[in-house]
């Protein structure tokens, strides 16, 4: 997602990850990966498991992999749940489809 950060940032999308981590071990990932999108820390999985149901159950500690794409009204229109990483085309098709807008 980083790596598309700028296209996002160009259709005037914002983006928010949230890591299962401890704060201290999300901030040093972030670090690593010299991540500058807004990255939270859920290790009790509050939001991942009682407000979007995403806990893995083959791994608890987990959350399944998952992107929630919002419109203004902060309305879902588009919703990507599985086991494999998200790939940011789909989700810049995405919202180019639903804003009827051509990629920048």
């Amino acid at each position: 997602m980083q790596k598309n950060l700028a296209a996002f940032e160009k259709r005037n999308v914002s983006i928010y990850a949230i890591s299962v981590d401890n704060p201290p071990e999300t901030l040093a990932w972030v670090k690593k990966r010299g991540l500058t999108m807004p990255m939270l820390s859920d290790p009790k999985q509050k939001i991942i498991e009682k407000q979007f149901r995403l806990r893995n159950p083959e791994r608890e500690e987990l959350a399944i992999h998952a992107v929630y794409i919002l419109d203004e009204a902060g309305k879902v229109f588009y919703r990507k749940i599985g086991k494999r990483r998200p790939m940011p085309p789909e989700f810049l098709a995405a919202i180019d489809w639903r804003f009827r807008k051509k990629a920048p």
